[in-house]
Protein backbone atom coordinates (compact mmCIF):
# COMPACT_ATOMS: atom_id res chain seq x y z
CA UNK A 1 0.00 0.00 0.00
CA UNK A 2 1.05 3.62 -0.47
CA UNK A 3 1.41 6.19 2.28
CA UNK A 4 -1.44 8.65 2.22
CA UNK A 5 1.06 11.49 2.52
CA UNK A 6 4.47 10.69 0.90
CA UNK A 7 3.10 7.98 -1.43
CA UNK A 8 5.97 5.62 -0.71
CA UNK A 9 5.43 1.87 -0.54
CA UNK A 10 4.70 0.58 2.96
CA UNK A 11 3.48 -2.75 4.33
CA UNK A 12 -0.25 -3.47 3.96
CA UNK A 13 -2.24 -2.64 7.10
CA UNK A 14 0.38 -0.28 8.48
CA UNK A 15 -0.96 2.16 11.03
CA UNK A 16 1.82 4.65 10.35
CA UNK A 17 4.21 5.33 7.44
CA UNK A 18 7.74 4.10 8.28
CA UNK A 19 9.12 6.82 5.99
CA UNK A 20 7.28 10.01 7.10
CA UNK A 21 5.42 8.81 10.21
CA UNK A 22 1.92 9.80 8.88
CA UNK A 23 -1.03 7.99 10.48
CA UNK A 24 -2.70 6.00 7.73
CA UNK A 25 -6.28 5.53 9.06
CA UNK A 26 -8.65 8.29 7.86
CA UNK A 27 -10.25 9.97 10.89
CA UNK A 28 -13.99 10.27 10.83
CA UNK A 29 -15.03 13.85 11.14
CA UNK A 30 -16.96 14.51 14.33
CA UNK A 31 -20.30 16.29 14.17
CA UNK A 32 -20.25 19.78 15.50
CA UNK A 33 -21.78 19.92 18.95
CA UNK A 34 -25.11 21.79 19.09
CA UNK A 35 -25.25 24.91 21.17
CA UNK A 36 -26.84 24.88 24.60
CA UNK A 37 -30.69 25.04 24.72
CA UNK A 38 -30.92 23.80 21.13
CA UNK A 39 -31.73 20.15 21.80
CA UNK A 40 -29.95 17.02 20.61
CA UNK A 41 -30.11 14.29 17.98
CA UNK A 42 -29.02 10.72 18.82
CA UNK A 43 -28.75 7.51 16.81
CA UNK A 44 -30.34 4.81 18.92
CA UNK A 45 -29.24 1.20 18.93
CA UNK A 46 -31.06 -1.65 17.25
CA UNK A 47 -32.42 -2.32 13.79
CA UNK A 48 -34.92 0.53 13.42
CA UNK A 49 -36.57 2.11 10.40
CA UNK A 50 -36.24 5.47 12.12
CA UNK A 51 -33.06 5.30 14.21
CA UNK A 52 -32.51 9.03 14.81
CA UNK A 53 -34.09 10.46 17.95
CA UNK A 54 -34.62 14.23 18.27
CA UNK A 55 -34.80 15.52 21.84
CA UNK A 56 -36.07 18.97 22.77
CA UNK A 57 -33.98 21.34 24.91
CA UNK A 58 -33.67 20.37 28.55
CA UNK A 59 -36.13 21.95 30.97
CA UNK A 60 -35.98 22.14 34.75
CA UNK A 61 -38.81 21.85 37.25
CA UNK A 62 -39.20 23.89 40.42
CA UNK A 63 -37.00 21.45 42.29
CA UNK A 64 -34.22 21.84 39.75
CA UNK A 65 -34.64 18.39 38.22
CA UNK A 66 -33.88 18.14 34.53
CA UNK A 67 -36.60 16.97 32.16
CA UNK A 68 -35.91 15.90 28.58
CA UNK A 69 -38.77 15.55 26.10
CA UNK A 70 -38.52 13.50 22.92
CA UNK A 71 -39.71 15.20 19.74
CA UNK A 72 -39.80 12.02 17.66
CA UNK A 73 -37.87 9.43 15.62
CA UNK A 74 -36.67 10.03 12.04
CA UNK A 75 -35.17 8.01 9.20
CA UNK A 76 -32.14 10.27 8.67
CA UNK A 77 -30.12 12.56 10.84
CA UNK A 78 -30.90 15.45 8.52
CA UNK A 79 -34.65 14.94 9.01
CA UNK A 80 -34.18 14.81 12.76
CA UNK A 81 -32.08 17.99 12.79
CA UNK A 82 -34.55 19.85 10.58
CA UNK A 83 -37.49 18.87 12.78
CA UNK A 84 -35.59 19.85 15.90
CA UNK A 85 -34.53 23.21 14.44
CA UNK A 86 -38.13 23.96 13.48
CA UNK A 87 -39.37 22.99 16.94
CA UNK A 88 -36.77 25.20 18.66
CA UNK A 89 -37.54 28.08 16.28
CA UNK A 90 -41.23 27.81 17.20
CA UNK A 91 -40.32 27.68 20.89
CA UNK A 92 -41.95 24.26 21.22
CA UNK A 93 -41.42 22.55 24.55
CA UNK A 94 -42.88 19.42 26.02
CA UNK A 95 -46.36 20.52 24.90
CA UNK A 96 -45.59 18.84 21.59
CA UNK A 97 -46.14 15.56 23.43
CA UNK A 98 -49.31 16.63 25.24
CA UNK A 99 -51.86 13.84 25.41
CA UNK A 100 -55.48 14.24 24.36
CA UNK A 101 -56.41 14.57 28.01
CA UNK A 102 -53.75 17.26 28.56
CA UNK A 103 -55.12 19.27 25.66
CA UNK A 104 -58.71 18.82 26.88
CA UNK A 105 -57.86 19.97 30.41
CA UNK A 106 -55.92 23.00 29.16
CA UNK A 107 -58.62 23.92 26.65
CA UNK A 108 -61.53 23.70 29.07
CA UNK A 109 -59.75 25.71 31.77
CA UNK A 110 -60.31 28.82 29.66
CA UNK A 111 -63.11 27.85 27.26
CA UNK A 112 -65.58 26.80 29.97
CA UNK A 113 -65.50 30.25 31.56
CA UNK A 114 -67.90 31.73 29.01
CA UNK A 115 -70.21 28.72 28.64
CA UNK A 116 -73.52 27.97 30.29
CA UNK A 117 -73.84 24.92 32.53
CA UNK A 118 -75.86 23.25 29.80
CA UNK A 119 -73.07 23.73 27.25
CA UNK A 120 -70.41 22.54 29.72
CA UNK A 121 -72.44 19.41 30.46
CA UNK A 122 -72.78 18.75 26.71
CA UNK A 123 -69.00 18.96 26.15
CA UNK A 124 -68.32 16.77 29.18
CA UNK A 125 -70.76 14.21 27.80
CA UNK A 126 -68.99 14.32 24.41
CA UNK A 127 -65.63 13.84 26.15
CA UNK A 128 -66.78 10.47 27.49
CA UNK A 129 -66.95 9.18 23.91
CA UNK A 130 -63.36 10.11 22.98
CA UNK A 131 -61.51 9.70 26.28
CA UNK A 132 -60.58 6.17 25.23
CA UNK A 133 -57.66 7.99 23.58
CA UNK A 134 -56.98 10.18 26.62
CA UNK A 135 -53.35 9.03 26.99
CA UNK A 136 -52.53 9.17 23.28
CA UNK A 137 -50.33 12.05 22.10
CA UNK A 138 -52.55 14.63 20.48
CA UNK A 139 -50.11 15.12 17.60
CA UNK A 140 -50.55 11.43 16.74
CA UNK A 141 -54.35 11.56 16.88
CA UNK A 142 -56.20 11.68 13.57
CA UNK A 143 -59.75 11.94 12.30
CA UNK A 144 -59.85 8.16 11.81
CA UNK A 145 -59.50 7.68 15.57
CA UNK A 146 -62.39 9.99 16.41
CA UNK A 147 -64.40 8.49 13.54
CA UNK A 148 -64.34 5.19 15.43
CA UNK A 149 -65.87 6.94 18.45
CA UNK A 150 -68.62 8.50 16.34
CA UNK A 151 -69.37 5.23 14.58
CA UNK A 152 -69.59 3.45 17.94
CA UNK A 153 -72.00 6.13 19.17
CA UNK A 154 -74.20 5.60 16.10
CA UNK A 155 -74.18 1.81 16.59
CA UNK A 156 -75.30 2.26 20.20
CA UNK A 157 -78.28 4.30 19.03
CA UNK A 158 -77.05 7.80 19.88
CA UNK A 159 -78.58 10.74 18.02
CA UNK A 160 -76.96 12.87 15.35
CA UNK A 161 -76.91 15.71 17.87
CA UNK A 162 -74.64 13.63 20.11
CA UNK A 163 -72.32 12.89 17.17
CA UNK A 164 -72.28 16.58 16.24
CA UNK A 165 -71.19 17.45 19.77
CA UNK A 166 -68.34 14.93 19.58
CA UNK A 167 -67.14 16.52 16.35
CA UNK A 168 -67.55 20.00 17.83
CA UNK A 169 -65.42 19.07 20.85
CA UNK A 170 -62.67 17.54 18.69
CA UNK A 171 -62.73 20.60 16.44
CA UNK A 172 -62.30 22.89 19.43
CA UNK A 173 -59.40 20.79 20.71
CA UNK A 174 -57.72 20.85 17.29
CA UNK A 175 -58.01 24.64 17.17
CA UNK A 176 -56.44 24.88 20.60
CA UNK A 177 -53.67 22.47 19.60
CA UNK A 178 -53.01 24.54 16.46
CA UNK A 179 -52.62 27.64 18.60
CA UNK A 180 -49.99 25.75 20.61
CA UNK A 181 -48.15 24.49 17.48
CA UNK A 182 -48.99 20.88 18.35
CA UNK A 183 -50.80 20.18 15.07
CA UNK A 184 -50.99 22.11 11.82
CA UNK A 185 -54.62 21.62 10.83
CA UNK A 186 -58.09 20.90 12.16
CA UNK A 187 -58.63 17.19 11.52
CA UNK A 188 -62.29 17.40 12.57
CA UNK A 189 -63.09 18.60 9.04
CA UNK A 190 -62.44 15.07 7.76
CA UNK A 191 -65.00 13.36 9.99
CA UNK A 192 -68.00 11.70 8.34
CA UNK A 193 -71.21 12.40 10.20
CA UNK A 194 -74.34 10.22 10.19
CA UNK A 195 -77.32 11.40 8.19
CA UNK A 196 -79.99 13.16 10.17
CA UNK A 197 -83.01 11.03 10.94
CA UNK A 198 -85.19 13.70 12.48
CA UNK A 199 -87.99 12.29 14.57
CA UNK A 200 -91.25 14.16 14.51
CA UNK A 201 -91.90 15.61 17.95
CA UNK A 202 -95.19 14.55 19.54
CA UNK A 203 -97.50 17.42 20.44
CA UNK A 204 -100.47 17.70 22.77
CA UNK A 205 -103.87 17.31 21.11
CA UNK A 206 -106.73 19.68 21.84
CA UNK A 207 -108.48 16.90 23.79
CA UNK A 208 -105.38 16.41 25.95
CA UNK A 209 -105.12 20.14 26.63
CA UNK A 210 -108.79 20.19 27.63
CA UNK A 211 -108.14 17.29 29.99
CA UNK A 212 -105.35 19.30 31.65
CA UNK A 213 -107.60 22.34 31.89
CA UNK A 214 -110.29 20.25 33.57
CA UNK A 215 -107.74 19.38 36.29
CA UNK A 216 -106.27 22.88 36.66
CA UNK A 217 -106.70 22.90 40.42
CA UNK A 218 -103.64 20.65 40.61
CA UNK A 219 -100.17 22.21 40.50
CA UNK A 220 -98.66 19.80 37.97
CA UNK A 221 -101.47 20.56 35.52
CA UNK A 222 -100.92 24.29 36.09
CA UNK A 223 -97.20 24.00 35.29
CA UNK A 224 -97.85 22.00 32.12
CA UNK A 225 -100.47 24.54 31.00
CA UNK A 226 -98.06 27.43 31.65
CA UNK A 227 -95.55 25.68 29.40
CA UNK A 228 -98.20 25.04 26.74
CA UNK A 229 -99.42 28.64 26.60
CA UNK A 230 -96.06 30.41 26.96
CA UNK A 231 -93.69 28.37 24.78
CA UNK A 232 -91.03 28.41 27.49
CA UNK A 233 -88.55 25.61 27.93
CA UNK A 234 -88.95 23.80 31.22
CA UNK A 235 -85.57 25.08 32.42
CA UNK A 236 -86.52 28.63 31.46
CA UNK A 237 -89.72 28.42 33.50
CA UNK A 238 -87.94 27.12 36.58
CA UNK A 239 -85.30 29.86 36.23
CA UNK A 240 -87.94 32.61 36.46
CA UNK A 241 -87.66 34.63 39.65
CA UNK A 242 -90.59 36.70 40.90
CA UNK A 243 -88.73 39.90 40.11
CA UNK A 244 -88.92 38.87 36.44
CA UNK A 245 -92.74 38.64 36.50
CA UNK A 246 -94.77 41.79 35.78
CA UNK A 247 -98.37 40.98 36.66
CA UNK A 248 -99.52 44.60 36.93
CA UNK A 249 -98.27 45.67 33.51
CA UNK A 250 -100.62 45.93 30.56
CA UNK A 251 -100.46 43.36 29.21
CA UNK A 252 -98.83 41.22 31.93
CA UNK A 253 -95.52 39.67 30.96
CA UNK A 254 -92.47 37.70 32.02
CA UNK A 255 -88.90 38.64 31.14
CA UNK A 256 -86.81 35.52 30.85
CA UNK A 257 -85.33 32.83 28.64
CA UNK A 258 -81.88 31.46 27.89
CA UNK A 259 -79.78 29.27 25.57
CA UNK A 260 -79.41 31.65 22.60
CA UNK A 261 -78.79 35.37 22.30
CA UNK A 262 -82.26 35.75 20.79
CA UNK A 263 -83.83 33.70 23.57
CA UNK A 264 -82.18 35.36 26.56
CA UNK A 265 -84.19 37.98 28.48
CA UNK A 266 -86.96 38.00 25.91
CA UNK A 267 -90.49 39.28 26.46
CA UNK A 268 -92.90 36.44 27.19
CA UNK A 269 -96.56 37.57 27.26
CA UNK A 270 -98.75 35.86 29.87
CA UNK A 271 -101.71 34.32 28.06
CA UNK A 272 -105.05 35.12 29.72
CA UNK A 273 -105.75 31.38 30.15
CA UNK A 274 -102.71 30.92 32.39
CA UNK A 275 -102.69 34.26 34.21
CA UNK A 276 -104.45 32.78 37.24
CA UNK A 277 -101.85 29.97 37.44
CA UNK A 278 -98.99 32.47 37.35
CA UNK A 279 -100.73 34.52 40.05
CA UNK A 280 -101.18 31.37 42.13
CA UNK A 281 -97.50 30.47 42.07
CA UNK A 282 -96.47 34.12 42.48
CA UNK A 283 -98.39 34.29 45.77
CA UNK A 284 -96.49 31.34 47.25
CA UNK A 285 -93.30 31.72 49.30
CA UNK A 286 -89.92 31.58 47.64
CA UNK A 287 -87.92 33.83 45.33
CA UNK A 288 -88.69 31.73 42.26
CA UNK A 289 -92.04 31.84 40.49
CA UNK A 290 -92.22 28.07 40.86
CA UNK A 291 -90.24 26.75 43.80
CA UNK A 292 -89.76 23.28 45.24
CA UNK A 293 -91.04 22.14 48.63
CA UNK A 294 -88.29 24.01 50.51
CA UNK A 295 -88.55 27.23 48.48
CA UNK A 296 -85.58 26.66 46.18
CA UNK A 297 -85.40 26.32 42.41
CA UNK A 298 -87.36 23.38 41.04
CA UNK A 299 -85.24 20.62 39.50
CA UNK A 300 -86.17 19.73 35.93
CA UNK A 301 -85.14 16.12 36.46
CA UNK A 302 -87.15 15.73 39.64
CA UNK A 303 -90.20 17.37 38.08
CA UNK A 304 -90.05 15.13 35.03
CA UNK A 305 -89.64 11.89 36.97
CA UNK A 306 -91.76 12.59 40.05
CA UNK A 307 -94.53 14.77 38.66
CA UNK A 308 -94.73 15.24 34.90
CA UNK A 309 -94.58 11.68 33.51
CA UNK A 310 -96.62 10.09 36.34
CA UNK A 311 -99.26 12.82 35.92
CA UNK A 312 -99.60 12.28 32.16
CA UNK A 313 -100.00 8.57 32.82
CA UNK A 314 -102.65 9.30 35.45
CA UNK A 315 -104.66 11.35 32.93
CA UNK A 316 -104.24 8.76 30.21
CA UNK A 317 -102.14 11.08 28.04
CA UNK A 318 -99.49 9.27 25.92
CA UNK A 319 -95.94 9.95 27.07
CA UNK A 320 -94.45 13.17 25.68
CA UNK A 321 -91.36 15.07 26.77
CA UNK A 322 -91.81 18.43 28.50
CA UNK A 323 -90.27 20.01 25.38
CA UNK A 324 -93.34 18.83 23.47
CA UNK A 325 -95.24 21.67 25.14
CA UNK A 326 -93.00 24.14 23.30
CA UNK A 327 -93.62 22.39 19.98
CA UNK A 328 -97.34 22.39 20.73
CA UNK A 329 -97.28 26.13 21.43
CA UNK A 330 -95.53 26.88 18.13
CA UNK A 331 -97.75 24.49 16.15
CA UNK A 332 -100.99 25.96 17.52
CA UNK A 333 -99.90 29.54 16.89
CA UNK A 334 -98.87 28.72 13.34
CA UNK A 335 -102.25 27.10 12.74
CA UNK A 336 -103.94 30.23 14.10
CA UNK A 337 -102.15 32.39 11.52
CA UNK A 338 -99.40 33.96 13.65
CA UNK A 339 -96.84 35.86 11.62
CA UNK A 340 -93.46 34.10 11.43
CA UNK A 341 -91.53 37.12 12.71
CA UNK A 342 -93.82 37.39 15.76
CA UNK A 343 -93.72 33.66 16.46
CA UNK A 344 -89.93 33.57 16.29
CA UNK A 345 -89.67 36.52 18.66
CA UNK A 346 -91.88 35.02 21.35
CA UNK A 347 -90.31 31.56 20.99
CA UNK A 348 -86.79 33.04 21.22
CA UNK A 349 -85.15 31.47 18.19
CA UNK A 350 -82.32 33.09 16.24
CA UNK A 351 -82.91 31.53 12.82
CA UNK A 352 -84.78 34.43 11.20
CA UNK A 353 -83.86 36.60 8.26
CA UNK A 354 -81.70 39.70 8.73
CA UNK A 355 -84.55 41.92 7.52
CA UNK A 356 -86.84 40.52 10.18
CA UNK A 357 -84.22 41.00 12.88
CA UNK A 358 -83.15 44.52 11.94
CA UNK A 359 -86.20 46.20 10.43
CA UNK A 360 -89.30 44.64 11.97
CA UNK A 361 -89.80 45.60 15.61
CA UNK A 362 -92.35 43.93 17.85
CA UNK A 363 -93.80 45.48 20.98
CA UNK A 364 -95.36 43.68 23.94
CA UNK A 365 -98.93 44.51 22.86
CA UNK A 366 -98.38 42.93 19.46
CA UNK A 367 -96.83 39.82 20.97
CA UNK A 368 -99.64 39.58 23.54
CA UNK A 369 -102.24 39.81 20.78
CA UNK A 370 -100.47 37.01 18.98
CA UNK A 371 -100.48 34.55 21.90
CA UNK A 372 -104.16 35.34 22.50
CA UNK A 373 -104.84 33.75 19.13
CA UNK A 374 -104.77 30.50 21.04
CA UNK A 375 -108.36 29.57 21.85
CA UNK A 376 -109.81 26.51 23.52
CA UNK A 377 -113.60 25.96 23.62
CA UNK A 378 -115.25 27.41 26.70
CA UNK A 379 -116.93 24.12 27.57
CA UNK A 380 -113.67 22.59 28.73
CA UNK A 381 -114.89 22.24 32.31
CA UNK A 382 -117.38 19.66 31.11
CA UNK A 383 -114.67 17.41 29.71
CA UNK A 384 -114.21 14.25 31.74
Amino acid sequence: MLCVKCKKEIADGSAFCNWCGKKQATEKRKSRRRANSQGSVYKVSGNRRKPYLAVLPCKYDREGKAKRTSLGYYETKTEALNALNEAVANNMTDRINMSLENVFENWKSTHYRDLSKQAVDAYNAAWKYINTYSSKKFKDLRASDIQVCIDDAVKSGKSKATCDKIRSLYSQLCKYAMSQDIVTQNYAQFLKMPKSSKKEKDIFTEAEIKSLLSHDSEETAMIILILLFSGMRIGELFDIKKEMVYLNDTPPRIIGGKKTEAGTNRIIPIHSSILKYVQYFYSKTGKYLISNAVGNRMSEKNFRERNYYPYLKELGIPKKTPHSTRHTFATMLQACGAKPEDLIKVIGHADYETTTENYIHQDISKLADMVELLKIDNDIKNVE
